[in-house]
């Protein structure tokens, strides 16, 4: 649909990010630490859990997006696999967060299969959820603005699940109990708003999808062939690449921001609940800015600029320390720049991608690509939090304690700046060379309407993204 979207209909869709938005940032940012310091485990043994969860993410992702593709169900070809993912993805995120009176093989094994269960669940509700943004509307902004959206109500929910589980612990601990219990709670209270919102997504979207159309069964290529497809143009190739590297450096970050708050920056429960807070609410008024240059000046350019921005905070940090409140500050603006533009846009260029693919294969693929593009996030937030759970362990970082060595302050400030900054430097290069914009964007919809029609059209204008 080309058709400029209704705010109901915006709304109705974007209440769905929240069952994409919430588990997958609870996960990125406080599940090593709730291994660490709550389960008790070794860094490396958190971090390696996290790494299973994205292989098995690896197998997952493609088959859920190849089958939505396909689906012939009457509820629509997303819509069918969001509606079966709700239940089991709030029980997984329970089952994730709550700690258990086991040790060793017993304590590894129920951690692998809550992680194992908990990507499954998550992959079958945002793949499918990810490839409707797609069908919904064809419009290059009217894409950005939905995206927009989207991020601007996940922002105003995050702040339960980045700032919350601090209030949690804070309530918890004034009234006697654990910090093992106020994850309990934290637990809990994410799954039912997971309920609430994803049931509210897929009843209130219900006609917005492609309608469904009996078909007689033809035979469907395969996943290693709709793969070879699609990396085979070069648009694709370095939309993944720049990703990749981008939100690899962006979500090492996420993952040890928990370390950085307590450690280096030393603030209380009830200031990182502050924090997060204002951290979210900044993203939240940043995006419609975001979207607007997104929209006058392209995405890519406004990436590049972005990353830049990251590349420089990150030297700065390094050499004043994340000790110093200033250092930290000017990096948490760095990161919120970081949030707005790459976690809000990323998934617009695979949008893009979907005509580029139709145009040169003649496929309507969005399960299959946005499939790719989630797997690239969740892998680089699993490869990120595996790095940072071996880190941990090669500074010398003990959980147990509550003042660290300044030598492993030392190393924290190293991992959390250095390593980040020389992904940033990569993904500019990567998005250089990306070749989408605006104006061949639109020349390629032009040629692409033709084509559909059987009409005579031209490649001029976009002949680089082919």
């Amino acid at each position: 649909m080309d058709k400029k979207l209704s705010l109901k209909a915006k709304i109705a869709y974007s209440m769905g990010g929240f069952s994409e938005a919430m588990p997958l940032n609870l996960f990125n940012v406080y599940f090593v630490y709730f291994m660490t310091d709550v389960a008790g485990v070794p860094g490396t043994f958190a971090g390696t859990i996290a790494l299973l969860g994205v292989l098995w993410d690896a197998i997952t992702d493609p088959i859920v997006g190849k089958l939505s593709d396909t689906c012939t169900s009457p509820m629509g070809r997303r819509r069918a696999y969001m509606s079966r993912s709700i239940v089991p993805l709030a029980l997984f995120v329970v089952m994730l967060f709550t700690p258990v009176s086991l040790t060793g093989v017993a304590q590894a094994a129920y951690y692998v299969v809550a992680a194992l269960g908990f990507w499954l669940a998550l992959t079958m509700w945002v793949i499918p959820f990810f490839a409707f943004g797609a069908e919904i509307t064809t419009d290059y902004a009217e894409r950005n603005t939905l995206r927009t959206v989207v991020m601007i109500l996940e922002n105003a929910i995050l702040i339960l699940c980045t700032s919350g589980p601090m209030w949690v612990l804070s309530w918890t601990l004034n009234r006697g109990g654990t910090e093992a219990d106020s994850w309990k709670y934290t637990a809990w209270i994410t799954a039912i708003i997971l309920l609430i919102t994803s049931f509210i997504c897929v009843h209130f979207t219900k006609g917005y999808d492609e309608p469904y159309v009996k078909k007689e069964k033809v035979k469907e290529e395969n996943l290693f062939a709709t793969f070879k497809e699609l990396f085979k143009i070069r648009t694709f190739r370095l939309l993944t690449i720049s990703m990749m590297l981008a939100l690899f450096g962006l979500l090492l970050i996420s993952t040890n921001l928990v370390y950085i708050m307590g450690n280096l920056a030393r603030l209380t429960p009830e200031e990182q609940s502050i924090f997060w807070i204002v951290f979210s609410v900044a993203i939240m008024v940043m995006l419609p800015f975001a979207n607007k240059l997104c929209n006058s000046i392209g995405k890519r350019e406004v990436l590049m600029g972005v990353a830049v921005i990251q590349v420089i905070v990150g030297i700065i940090s390094f050499f004043m320390s994340l000790e110093n409140r200033i250092a930290f500050y000017i990096y948490i603006a760095g990161l919120i720049l970081c949030n707005g533009c790459f976690v809000a846009h990323y998934v617009t260029l695979a949008y893009d991608s979907c005509e580029v693919d139709e145009f040169v294969n003649g496929k309507r693929r969005e399960g299959s690509i946005v499939a790719l593009m989630s797997f690239i996030q969740k892998a680089g937030g699993a490869l990120a939090m595996w790095v940072a759970g071996v880190s941990l362990d090669i500074i010398g970082y003990d959980g147990t304690v509550a003042d660290q060595t300044p030598e492993v302050l030392s190393g924290l400030n190293t991992v959390i700046t250095v390593v980040p900054t020389i992904f940033f430097i990569l993904a500019t290069i990567a998005l250089y060379k990306y070749p989408v914009t605006r104006k061949n964007f639109a020349a390629l919809q032009e040629a692409l309407e033709k084509k559909r029609a059987g009409e005579e059209y031209s490649t001029e204008g976009f002949k680089e993204l082919l």
